[in-house]
């Protein structure tokens, strides 16, 4: 439900900032192609009452996808939380998961970002100075996940529980040790390169940091499954560890390549560019310029 829930508002959330593309598309194609963004774009004109309606309607989703966002990621670690297994029995867990959902969402808009202005030449629609504000964006929210990692670890520490504490040992210093060493790195070290000014706009540097950041994430995920399912309360499991077997990596393989194809098809209809944002940017600079001629 959760998972659906939040692919159904995505998808319309984004439906609805395409409306007017999908005009501009069907005023410029012809055959099964005007058909088909004529469907989409239900009937688009441009009237000023249209441009209301769409700009109330898209505001007010907008809205609605915050307090979505946030409730999604609180229901699935309170799926965690509320459960008895160490490691994951603790009340940080629901900001947690939405700071690291924004982590790894602002990471991934800058290997997107990247990628999209070297293949498709967009240096003129995403600028450097929008890099820059999405850079320091993801900064904070570091520290943010950072900081609540900190007090899940001093928690675990300080308390009471024997058995998660044995856990959170397990994972600095067991089998997976390295993987969670490297979480650490890429999770809260490598954002610190943030920072540095003259590296938020160079290119390969974010795009390095924007990979790690990514790989320290989805290490955070494998974090919380499988050391407590390794090592929890009951003995039979302690000599089990959790690693993938080829079958499970074939499954992460053909996540990415779904994610891929699905983002190549995205790229083939839907206008990757806001089109009418652009015109309407490039009519106010026309207004504003003295001397358009020039």
């Amino acid at each position: 439900m959760a998972i659906m829930t939040y692919f159904l508002c995505s998808a319309l959330f984004l439906y609805i900032g395409c409306i007017p593309d999908f005009a501009i598309c069907r005023d410029n194609t012809s055959g099964w192609r005007n058909n088909f963004y004529r469907a989409l774009a239900l009937d688009w004109s441009g009237t000023a009452r249209q441009w209301r309606n769409f700009r109330i309607t898209y505001l007010t989703v907008a809205c609605f996808m915050i307090p979505l966002a946030v409730s999604v990621h609180s229901i699935v670690a309170s799926d965690f939380a509320v459960s008895q297994q160490p490691g994951w029995h603790i009340t940080s867990f629901p900001p947690y998961f939405v700071a690291g959902a924004l982590y790894s969402g602002c990471a991934a808009i800058i290997t997107l970002f990247i990628i999209l202005r070297f293949v498709f030449k967009f240096e003129e629609y995403l600028t450097l100075p929008i890099l820059r504000k999405t850079v320091r964006l993801t900064f904070a929210i570091a520290m943010i996940w950072t900081y609540l990692n900190c007090i899940e670890f001093a928690s675990v520490w300080y308390g009471n529980g024997q058995a998660a504490k044995d856990v959170l040992i397990q994972k600095a210093t067991g089998a997976y040790a390295p993987f969670w060493w490297i979480m650490i790195f890429c999770g809260s070290v490598v954002p610190f390169a943030l920072m540095l000014k003259r590296w938020q706009t160079n290119i390969p540097v974010m795009f390095a940091v924007s990979l790690l950041l990514n790989l320290g994430m989805w290490l955070e995920r494998w974090m919380i499954i499988s050391p407590t399912l390794s090592n929890g309360f009951y003995p039979w499991t302690w000599d089990h560890d959790q690693w993938p077997s080829m079958i499970q990596w074939g499954i992460v393989a053909g996540s990415f390549g779904f994610f891929c194809s699905m983002l190549m098809l995205f790229f083939k209809f839907v206008p990757s560019i806001s089109m009418h944002e652009v015109i309407n940017l490039a009519i106010k600079g026309q207004k504003s310029d003295p001397h358009p001629e020039v």
